[in-house]
């Protein structure tokens, strides 16, 4: 930012000869008592008259400028130029005109730093400012819109900047729809200026991917059971499986709510689906939905509606059929308890990996038991997918080896059947021959299995922050026999 030339003019200064001082420098400064006054070169033809400087500013009433320690915002009156004081006295004059151009450049600066959409309009909604990110999320250029009213290129009951000039309200995190094509979230806010609303600013960040991203998986929903016989495609004959499979069949032919739990990848939503298939709606819609891939600030648009349109949202989209929650923990309970009292004509089943406490009188609670638990269930599991997978992609692997067999029975299978089922699909996807032997197998799987000195391994590791030698020491063993124990158990 450009210096301000400046002199210092005693108050006893003939005003004549304050003035011809204003031909050296840009601006003169009188201090008269503790108060100090500025004139800038372009006032000069003001001082007239005879007497002295002091004289003048008395009688023409002239404005005092603020004095400060800082650089900086505070609450000065920029209707002079402000004064930067120093212990040895002033450092720097900085007029209006230098202000307004230094905060006018940071906010460009800002705006075209930011990822979102800015824009800016005055009290009648004429655009301001529109920076590179809203050009390029509506393909309209500054040149075409800056001058212009936004309503001249929005349908104006869809400007959100409108209600922002009309009421002062501020808005945040509000989905928005500003045409047929963008979907935004957008923040924005009434610009006061001595109490009264000079214009507005909103920023929009663009989720319109993020939509189109959602419509995809909704209409991509895989389909692991056969509508014929749902249940079938539930492999097990642990006991807590047969059990939690009772307990679903007898639930597919209520209308009551439905909650399963267990760890992820257990199975949660192909019981879903039985549930639904197996049921008096299976002719009717089955629609899901995940709260963990959804953002927090959509959460409420995706399953009721965007807006006024309730057609868009996941509860209309069941209507008459089932509506499945994924991870309905991460569901604030202001929107759990709406969504619980608005499924008259939704069969809702819910889901959670994380402990949840619903009230019991609202849904039917199964659990699916971990993969790791029923071991029994694992090879007939294996023998299931293998079928799918060899006529998904036409190549005959129907037979496993004793070693691979061994293998995939030992195996914790942290993922449960849906690790257990992508493992397989690489198999046969990779895989030559009609045998699925070990070499088919992800190479981890062949690690040994983690046992009690792991696991204090591990613990040991994690109390020392990583540190080797210190965890050597804390187990009583050199740093050497350390190393070759985690080479061992893969850690």
């Amino acid at each position: 930012m450009e210096r301000i030339t400046f002199q210092t003019v005693h108050p006893d200064t003939a005003a004549a000869d304050a003035g011809q001082q204003l031909s050296n420098c840009h601006c003169i400064v009188i201090q008269k008592g503790e108060n100090y006054y500025t004139i800038e070169q372009h006032e000069a033809g003001l001082l007239s008259g005879e007497g002295t400087i002091g004289e003048w500013l008395e009688k023409s009433g002239w404005l005092p400028s603020s004095a400060v320690q800082a650089e900086g915002e505070g609450d000065w009156d920029w209707r002079r130029p402000v004064l930067y004081v120093r212990d040895n006295g002033i450092d720097q004059i900085v007029t209006p005109a230098m202000r307004i151009r230094l905060l006018t450049g940071y906010f460009h600066t800002l705006a075209e730093t930011i990822n979102d959409s800015v824009t800016a309009v005055d009290r009648e909604g004429t655009v301001l400012f529109w920076n590179t990110t809203a050009e390029e999320t509506y393909g309209i250029s500054r040149e075409k819109i800056i001058g212009q009213k936004i309503g001249d290129h929005f349908q104006a009951e869809s400007v959100v900047l409108n209600s922002v000039l009309q009421h002062g309200q501020i808005v945040r995190g509000e989905y928005h729809r500003p045409n047929e094509t963008n979907h935004v979230l957008i923040n924005a806010s009434p610009v006061v200026v001595d109490g009264n609303i000079a214009g507005g600013i909103a920023t929009e960040h663009d989720i319109t991917n993020m939509m189109k991203l959602n419509d995809e998986l909704d209409s991509a929903l895989p389909m692991h059971i056969q509508a014929k016989d749902p249940f079938s495609s539930i492999t097990g004959s642990d006991p807590k499986l047969a059990a939690s499979l009772e307990a679903a069949r007898k639930a597919a032919h209520a209308n009551m709510p439905v909650h399963l739990t267990g760890e992820p990848g257990s199975g949660k939503e192909m019981m879903a689906q039985a549930i639904h298939f197996s049921g008096s709606k299976a002719a009717e819609p089955f629609v899901a939905m995940n709260c963990s891939v959804v953002p927090e600030s959509l959460l409420e648009m995706e399953l009721f509606g965007y807006g006024n349109d309730s057609q868009t949202g996941k509860l209309n989209q069941a209507w008459g059929g089932t509506l499945f929650i994924g991870d309905i923990d991460k569901l604030p309970a202001p929107l759990r308890d709406r969504l619980f009292a608005s499924t008259e004509h939704v069969r809702l089943i819910t889901a959670s990996s994380s402990p949840i406490v619903l009230d019991q009188t609202m849904a039917i609670t199964i659990d699916i038991p971990p993969l790791r638990n029923r071991k029994e269930d694992i090879l007939p599991l294996v023998e299931t997918f293998l079928k799918e997978f060899s006529a998904k992609y036409n190549k005959p692997m129907d037979t496993i080896s004793p070693d691979a067999a061994l293998m995939l029975t030992e195996h914790e299978w942290p993922g449960n059947v849906r690790e257990l089922r992508n493992v397989i699909e690489r198999c046969v996807l990779l895989g030559d021959g009609p045998v699925l032997t070990k070499k088919h197998l992800p190479e981890d799987m062949a690690r040994p299995a983690k046992t009690d000195e792991a696991a204090a391994i591990e613990q040991a590791l994690q109390k020392t922050y990583g540190n080797k030698s210190a965890a050597a020491t804390l187990l009583g063993i050199s740093r050497g026999t350390l190393y070759n124990k985690m080479k061992e158990y893969g850690l």
